[in-house]
């Protein structure tokens, strides 16, 4: 009886200490593991990870904008402005004229109000425009039409008086039918003791073109001409300058004439004596 109980007591002991043995490899197997499985990373599936050069891809993408404060705002209407005078046409034929530099932009613009209010001004004279300061100080601007077959052309004048512009007048004139080509032979072969030159004789080809006060008579077949030039001061001035004049002489009868001429002020051609 007293070897059953010393064995019973060897065994409890025995399981006793395997217990404890069993309690302590426990305990140390889950203190060696639990820090390898708090700082090992995440394990991932390997069909879920994205190929090296995916990875290159998002490592260089650039971060998303940051959305700012500032409101778009739609496009404002642009600002209606009045068209300025100097664009119209009118006044772009005055700006180009030879001498439009000598008369104050001011000028130009109130020719170019006039006419751009005057309907259909532009269709009827379309021609050539001239300027022109009187000795009274007033500016007159003169249009043509177009020359018709019979060499008429029609031209009106605007006056400016410093403050205003008005209508001055209108007239039509006759022009010369003559070809160029005899007019230049008439002035080409004028009796020349000044010695004018070729370019200013063409000067005073042009004017005899564009003039009615050769037409009536210096060409005519019926009567015979002398052309000749001189230089000399105007007859109808107290001016002692000397100017280049054309003189044509056009024969009545055999003592009588009538005297036309033409005279060069240094800068163009101009009308001369009638008589």
């Amino acid at each position: 009886m007293e070897h059953e109980r010393i064995i019973k007591w060897v065994n409890m002991v025995a399981l006793g200490a395997a217990m404890c043995c069993v309690a302590a490899l426990g305990a140390l197997l889950f203190f060696r593991q639990a820090p390898a499985e708090e700082t090992q990373p995440p394990q991932t599936s390997t069909e879920a990870s994205a190929p090296s050069d995916t990875v290159a891809v998002i490592a260089t993408t650039e971060p998303p904008a940051v959305e700012t404060t500032a409101q778009s705002t739609e496009p404002s209407e642009p600002v209606q402005t009045e068209p300025s005078i100097r664009d119209s046409e009118a006044y772009q034929k005055l700006a180009s004229l030879e001498n439009a530099d000598q008369f104050d932009p001011e000028v130009l613009e109130a020719f170019a109000w006039w006419i751009e209010s005057e309907e259909g001004f532009l269709e009827t004279y379309p021609e050539k425009w001239e300027l022109e300061e009187l000795t009274n100080g007033t500016i007159d601007l003169t249009c043509y039409t177009p020359l018709t077959e019979d060499y008429k052309r029609t031209f009106c004048s605007l006056r400016y008086n410093g403050q205003s512009v008005s209508f001055n007048t209108s007239l039509e004139r006759q022009y010369t039918s003559v070809p160029r080509e005899e007019v230049a032979v008439a002035v080409y072969g004028a009796e020349d003791p000044v010695g004018v030159s070729d370019e200013l004789k063409e000067a005073f080809v042009d004017f005899i073109l564009d003039s009615d006060w050769f037409a009536w008579s210096t060409f005519s077949p019926d009567r015979k001409t002398e052309w000749y030039f001189a230089k000399e001061p105007l007859a109808s001035s107290d001016d002692e300058t000397e100017y280049i004049h054309l003189y044509v002489k056009v024969w009545v009868s055999g003592t009588d004439y009538h005297l036309c001429s033409l005279w060069y002020d240094g800068t163009e051609v101009r009308d001369g004596v009638t008589s």
